[in-house]
């Protein structure tokens, strides 16, 4: 891929946003068509390896971090009222077979 500096760097962007995201450098470098190598190097050549992203891609990685968190919180949401449930189980369980035991059935 014949690309100048200028023409690199939204790749570049991308691929770092890809990667912030939890994507693989092999991800990055199949959907720009680059070997490992060529990524290193273009990253290194951009500001020698200090890419700064656009205010877009600044919006974009606080919306997915934002996301991320919900995400772990409904996780643990979801944890804790499964636990509660079998909880609520296991108690419900020992209430019906005191009920039993105690009039008999």
């Amino acid at each position: 891929m014949n690309t100048t500096k200028e023409q690199r760097a939204p790749l570049i962007e991308e691929g770092l946003i890809v990667l912030l995201c939890g994507g693989t450098l092999t991800d990055v470098c199949r959907n720009l068509d680059i070997s490992k190598s060529t990524w290193y190097r273009w990253k290194h050549e951009y500001n020698h390896g200090k890419i700064e992203l656009s205010d877009n891609s600044e919006r974009f990685l606080s919306i997915i971090n934002e996301q991320k968190r919900k995400i772990i919180f409904l996780e643990r949401k979801a944890e804790y009222l499964t636990l509660q449930i079998e909880t609520d189980r296991s108690l419900w369980h020992k209430i019906k077979k005191s009920i039993k035991e105690l009039f008999c059935f």
